[in-house]
């Protein structure tokens, strides 16, 4: 498939009912990946020389009061990424203090991790979900990663099936009121795919993790040069995972793909598709925050992506769908992109 084929793409899992916020917390990591999921390693180290607890607790707040004031949603999805955020000492009470808060609604929050930090760690951050947040409609799910050069498959898998039973242990406790807790805790795996032999690693740890129903998925690494197969490729973009992308073409005929970064990704160094002159509504309905509380449609820099600052209360969401101006999707938050042909950069 290429490009110019292309009509519409549809996110089958995003909910017009949910309102999206992904904060990147950090942009320190304890890892010194030759390669990055998150981007440019240099560029996340130089912008962290400005981090500090007392600005992220800031804008923890006005996160905070931005949700507690949202009235057209049910729900918050609240992703929360790095860097590496369990590297900060602050930030279990972080998630503690989104997760206590005054909204009325579900909080779902979806944190990514390197898993670098003991099993007792994770539990902790389960703990706050099911134990101080009772009685709130609260879920979490942490999306694990495996790096092959950091530990071996047997000490990612142990620890990930200790911390899912001392959850799901958790989750039969009852509730203040006599009834089972309102909370749901679930897990991904996933791990990065350079060569043919990590495909292998990755079925490993997908037979070790699907008696428990954690899904074990593949980490596409863009800009990196890597060694894998036309057949594994093929087989990581067709394999049998819950679909959540529909691709309709010009001609009239529908793909699935398990997610956009499987569609965007190019393996084989041949671009799949590239969202740069489609409209999405990137921006409508959802906000990315980075570590110094400015607020995009998408995280990367470059075009006019502002929305405002969380900590000036300049924030300003858009009315309408605006042009795509990445060669990539950064944001996955979108719920439709349109061919368009764009003359302009979209409004902020």
């Amino acid at each position: 498939m290429k490009n110019s084929d292309v009509e519409i793409i549809e996110n089958l899992s995003h909910n017009n009912e949910i309102f999206d916020i992904r904060w990147r917390v950090t942009t320190l990591c304890n890892y010194d990946c030759a390669f990055c999921i998150q981007g440019n390693r240099q560029d996340h180290l130089r912008q962290a020389k400005g981090e500090s607890p007392a600005l992220r607790m800031k804008i923890c707040d006005e996160a905070i009061r931005l949700i507690e004031g949202t009235k057209e949603y049910d729900a918050v999805k609240f992703f929360l990424i790095g860097g590496e955020l369990t590297i900060l000492d602050d930030f279990p009470k972080l998630l503690e203090k989104i997760a206590l808060c005054n909204f009325p609604g579900e909080i779902l929050f979806d944190i990514t991790t390197n898993f670098s930090q003991d099993g007792d760690y994770y539990c902790r951050l389960c703990d706050i979900i099911q134990r101080k947040a009772r009685g709130k409609k609260r879920s979490l799910t942490i999306r694990t990663s495996f790096y092959s050069d950091k530990t071996t498959k047997e000490k990612f898998v142990e620890k990930l099936l200790r911390v899912h039973e001392y959850a799901e242990r958790n989750r039969l406790l009852e509730s203040i009121d006599g009834e089972r807790a309102d909370v749901a805790i679930s897990f991904t795996a996933g791990a990065p795919i350079l060569n043919d032999a990590d495909y292998d690693v990755l079925l490993w740890i997908r037979r070790k993790l699907e008696d428990v129903g954690i899904v074990a998925a593949p980490i596409f690494i863009r800009n990196f040069e890597t060694n894998v197969s036309p057949a594994i490729i093929e087989k990581l973009l067709e394999s049998n995972e819950e679909k959540s992308v529909r691709v309709t073409c010009l001609d009239g005929g529908i793909r699935m793909y398990s997610n956009i970064q499987a569609l965007g990704m190019d393996l084989d160094g041949t671009r799949v598709f590239c969202p740069e002159g489609y409209a999405c509504d990137a921006g409508i309905r959802n906000i990315w925050i980075d570590a110094f509380g400015h607020v995009k449609r998408r995280p990367t820099t470059g075009g006019s992506t502002s929305l405002g600052n969380i900590l000036d209360g300049s924030v300003r969401l858009l009315d309408s769908p605006q042009v795509c101006f990445s060669d990539h999707c950064s944001c996955s938050q979108y719920g439709r992109i349109e061919k368009t042909n764009p003359s302009d950069e979209p409004n902020a």
